[in-house]
């Protein structure tokens, strides 16, 4: 048995950033997950990403710790010609 908890913070228009339109999504998404194992009353997994959105771009900084392996990646994605297609991704920042 499994507790979830996941918290996502979005920002936008920081100094340096430009302009972020709301609408299309860009800016800065920080988000984090966690699996907390409830029989043996420790974390099974923690997921922790720092997402930023730009109009044409965007790149993702993701770090997993997990009992078995710890990994970090980077992913970038350019919208319209490379993208990236990652499941834990997307549970991290819920798309």
């Amino acid at each position: 048995n499994f507790m979830t908890a996941g918290v996502n913070l979005w920002l936008s228009g920081l100094p340096g950033l430009g302009s972020p339109d709301a609408e299309a999504g860009q800016g800065i998404t920080l988000a984090s997950r966690a699996y907390y194992d409830l029989e043996d009353h420790r974390f099974a997994e923690l997921d922790i990403g720092i997402r930023f959105r730009a109009q044409c771009w965007e790149i993702i900084l993701d770090y997993r710790d997990a009992p078995d392996e710890s990994e970090w990646n980077v992913l970038l994605s350019l919208k319209g010609a490379v993208g990236f297609d990652s499941p834990r991704v997307d549970r991290l920042f819920g798309h």
